[in-house]
């Protein structure tokens, strides 16, 4: 949680400035490495807690990256005239499968114990990452700008600066911040 509200309002800076298919490709890798190592190390009972603070803050890291890069991903694929129902398909499947892995999670959980759902989810990640591997991806406009301290802070400022002219955001986003604060932990 921490790394996400630190890193996110600077990573989206960052993934424009990349080849977003690469972005999703490195960070679904590094989670799946990130995952398979996890579910080995627990299922030979050899994970220990800094080993699991570690894999946390590297998936988190991954999540930080991976997220702007598939949301930004969508406008850029499905054509304009089809966006309505590109990103109502889009969510329903989302919804469907967060359904269906929480159910199967359980079940793979009760019947062979936590390592083997973490493995699975890293063999999952490792299959995602192949698939991206496919997708045709067009160019933006700041696709291979230099990525630099400067040029983020100018980003983030320019961010904030919408956000405080525009009032409905200026409500939205500091209760959106104080509630994901406080449900954080009772979720």
């Amino acid at each position: 949680m921490f790394v996400t509200m630190f890193l996110s309002p600077f990573s989206g800076s960052i993934v424009d400035k990349c080849n977003r298919k690469w972005v999703l490709v490195g960070m679904d890798l590094l989670q799946s490495a990130v995952m398979l190592t996890v579910g080995i190390l627990a299922w030979l009972g050899k994970l220990n807690v800094p080993g699991v603070l570690l894999a946390a803050f590297l998936a988190a890291m991954g999540s930080v990256f991976y997220n702007p890069a598939s949301s930004t991903l969508l406008i850029d694929i499905i054509p304009r005239d089809d966006m309505v129902r590109g990103q109502s398909v889009f969510s329903g499947m989302n919804s469907l499968i967060n359904m269906v892995g929480t159910a199967f999670s359980g079940v793979v959980v009760a019947f062979f114990g936590v390592p083997l759902i973490v493995i699975f989810n890293g063999l999952s990640n490792l299959y995602s990452a192949v698939s991206e591997m496919f997708i045709h991806v067009p160019r933006t406009v700041q696709q291979g700008a230099p990525v630099s301290v400067k040029g983020i802070l100018r980003d983030s400022q320019a961010a904030l600066k919408t956000i405080v002219s525009d009032g409905c955001l200026r409500l939205f986003i500091p209760c959106a911040l104080i509630l994901n604060l406080l449900g954080a932990g009772p979720s």
